[in-house]
């Protein structure tokens, strides 16, 4: 049975079936915590079997290990410090875990559960010495978290990926792993949004704590794609915002195809701030934009500020910054992020070369907010309810909106 998850990650599990053991249980994510090249690495299969009158266990692993790394079959761990020449790749591995103890009445060795999850090897990074075009000084600029702090409790951690879909280019990625978790599904050329399969009109939730620094109206009546399709409607709203949390200093996090949001008061409600005919129509943006290769300031317009945007604004973690919208029959919320690392980005032609596009499903570990849940440092909340937990009522209308 397979069981889909948040933050790039499908929960596997295999169950045993003969009838006179008691049935072993060994639930693994898609993908383990990531190993980089040069660095220690540890990972223990013994937290995700349970039953069979419970351990020892006999383990096997089936499937090429990366240089460096071994696995224990008496306790079901990897270990080892990756090799600098490790492939940087995936790595499929297929799991089995044997009960070792008698099941009770079955007078036989105990029975054998499987199941396959995958494991990457990225590159470590690399720090340079930032342009003197930048006034920013290395040494406040920390190397991105993710990469070497993963939490050490990882339940109710990436599982929920079957929201997550299509993901970057991987030619505009430059920091972290290159591939999303489906790299199945193509991108376009010079995409940098990893798409959010939600229903039209579902909240989006911030992440983390933020502050509201750029917006962008290109909400249409339709669009005619390149393919000659007329795509009815086009949501096409995007908001931009700047981390203001100790764990992610200077990340950048963008939503787009918004069909509305509450921190535009006058979205749809002043001629000026509504849906143009055809994608895109007049400029609507003021502040901080964000593009493939670029970055900059819009400076405010009478158009710009028909849509009352609260510029500025700080927003708390788990706090609603939009809702979802549609393009064509398609809705969707897709989330753009940029994380700000010692290294130079030299794909930027124009802005801020410390900032560089990640692919969010498999750079960060991911988790369901609701009131009161404590985050390992590091971790974001998914930016949608899940697991029982829904924005209040009056928030769940695509109308709402924030006082000033």
């Amino acid at each position: 049975m397979t069981i889909l998850g948040t933050s790039g990650f499908v929960g596997i599990t295999s169950t045993s079936t003969a009838a006179a053991y008691q049935a072993i249980h060994l639930t693994l994510p898609a993908q383990l915590p990531q190993a980089v090249q040069g660095k220690a690495y540890s990972f223990s299969f013994g937290n995700h079997v349970s039953g069979g009158e419970g351990p020892p266990y006999i383990w096997k692993l089936t499937g090429k290990m990366p240089l460096g790394l071994r696995f224990a079959t008496s306790s079901g761990k990897i270990t080892g410090t990756v090799s600098k020449t490790a492939k940087a790749a995936f790595y499929t591995l297929r799991i089995c875990a044997t009960g070792s103890k008698r099941s009770v009445g079955s007078g036989e060795s105990g029975n054998t559960a499987c199941a396959s999850t995958r494991l990457v090897v990225v590159k470590a990074a690399v720090s340079r010495t930032p342009s003197t075009t930048f006034t920013t000084s290395p040494s406040l600029i920390p190397p991105a978290s993710a990469l070497t702090k993963p939490p050490t409790d990882l339940r109710g951690i990436n599982d929920h990926a079957e929201v997550f879909s299509t993901g970057l280019d991987p030619a505009f990625v430059t920091l972290g792993p290159k591939l999303g978790n489906r790299p199945s599904l193509p991108s376009y050329s010079g995409q940098t949004g990893l798409v959010e399969e939600v229903a039209n009109g579902s909240p989006v939730l911030a992440p983390l704590n933020l502050r509201f620094i750029g917006f962008n109206d290109r909400n249409s009546d339709y669009r005619i794609a390149a393919n000659g399709i007329r795509q009815v409607p086009f949501d096409d709203l995007e908001l931009c915002f700047e981390s203001t949390s100790t764990d992610w200093p200077g990340l950048i996090f963008c939503v787009y195809h918004l069909q509305n949001s509450p921190l535009l008061r006058g979205l749809n409600q002043s001629p000026l701030c509504s849906n143009a005919t055809e994608w895109p129509g007049p400029l609507r943006a003021e502040g901080h934009q964000f593009f493939t290769d670029a970055d900059y300031m819009l400076a405010g317009t009478t158009t710009s500020a028909s849509c009352q945007a609260l510029l500025g604004r700080s927003i708390s973690r788990g706090s609603v910054i939009g809702y979802a919208g549609s393009v064509g029959s398609h809705s969707q919320a897709p989330i753009r992020i940029k994380v700000r690392d010692r290294s130079i980005n030299s794909t930027v032609k124009k802005g801020d070369q410390h900032l560089h596009w990640v692919q969010p499903d498999v750079f960060f570990y991911w988790k369901c907010f609701a009131p009161g849940v404590e985050f390992a440092p590091g971790v974001l909340a998914y930016p949608f309810d899940c697991d029982g937990y829904r924005v209040p009522s009056v928030q769940r209308s695509v109308e709402f909106k924030y006082a000033n």
